[in-house]
């Protein structure tokens, strides 16, 4: 029998957490495959991680739990997860991800039957019904500057993100809410990179299993719900964490022209807003003045907790 190791990250959001897991463990397919389960709290609040801790004890007693006592994000939170992890494959689940069904069995008979694939994903879809586009492309200067629309007419051969999928499409990234992987493959690429504190490391990391000749794939039928953003808010810090990621990894994967398109497209786009909305200014500002787009990471304002 296979193990899966299901990664989950908790950050001040217990009773979801605890609400994906119950899903999860409904929908697992228990006789074909050997779950392991590793939950990793990511520094939340101390009641938020004893009502976590008690939770487990009274239903899920077989489930790791991880403390700890800096919030290394959402590459790092994953990443102590992997340093337990011990199955054959591995997925990694957003906390806010409530399964329906069984998608995991369709996941690992994927990536068995595929060894060219790196990477599978579904399609989430929120409470509502709604459906969230399945795939997104590399978000560099050209698709900034583009849009979707215009850059998906241009350039006929990619994916389009509206369009209904019978079959498996080979896309730039899947949404980094439900992510499978062969374990040895992850192991391989190195996992996720713990320098990306929040937003754009499915981007990275399918960036780079392809420069190793690995496919990043959409699999139509493995569908979820993602109560999308239920442990994170569109604050100033977060707006600027979208740029200071997009811009870390454009640099990684692309060089440095492309990097420095992006930073010049980012100050003409918020210059003008800050024209319209004086709330933008400040963040006009920071990107104006950035060096290392790291050096202005939320990671750099976490406090180590002392229990």
């Amino acid at each position: 029998m296979k193990t899966v190791s299901i990664i989950i990250i908790n950050f001040n959001t217990s009773a979801i957490t605890l609400k994906c897991i119950e899903t999860l463990m409904q929908y697992f397919p228990h006789r074909d495959l050997n779950p392991e389960v590793i939950l990793v709290d990511n520094n939340s609040a101390y009641d938020d991680y004893e009502n976590l801790k008690q939770g487990l004890a009274e239903k899920f007693n077989t489930v790791k739990l991880i403390r700890r006592k800096l919030n290394a994000g959402f590459a790092g939170g994953n990443m102590t997860g992997f340093e337990y992890a011990t199955g054959d494959y591995l997925m990694l689940v957003n906390n806010d991800v409530f399964f329906t069904h069984d998608i995991f069995t369709s996941s690992v008979d994927y990536l068995e039957r595929h060894s060219e694939v790196g990477v599978c994903g579904g399609l989430p879809i929120l409470e509502n019904g709604n459906r969230i586009p399945p795939f997104g492309h590399n978000e560099t200067f050209l698709y900034k500057l583009l849009g979707n629309w215009l850059y998906e007419k241009l350039f006929s051969g990619v994916a389009k993100k509206e369009k209904e999928y019978t079959e498996p499409t080979e896309v730039d990234y899947v949404p980094g809410c439900y992510m499978a992987f062969r374990m040895d493959v992850f192991r391989n690429i190195g996992g996720l990179d713990s320098n990306i504190f929040l937003y754009y490391e499915e981007m990275d990391i399918s960036e780079r299993l392809r420069k190793k000749g690995l496919k990043t794939m959409y699999v139509p039928g493995m569908e979820y719900i993602h109560a999308t953003g239920s442990s994170t808010s569109r604050n100033f810090n977060r707006k600027k964490e979208l740029i200071v990621s997009n811009l870390y990894v454009v640099r990684k994967n692309h060089g440095y022209f492309q990097y420095l398109l992006l930073k010049v497209f980012f100050m003409i786009v918020y210059f003008f807003k800050a024209l319209v909305k004086w709330r933008y200014f400040k963040l006009w500002w920071v990107i104006m003045t950035m060096g290392s787009p790291l050096a202005h990471s939320m990671r750099h304002q976490q406090r180590i907790s002392d229990r």
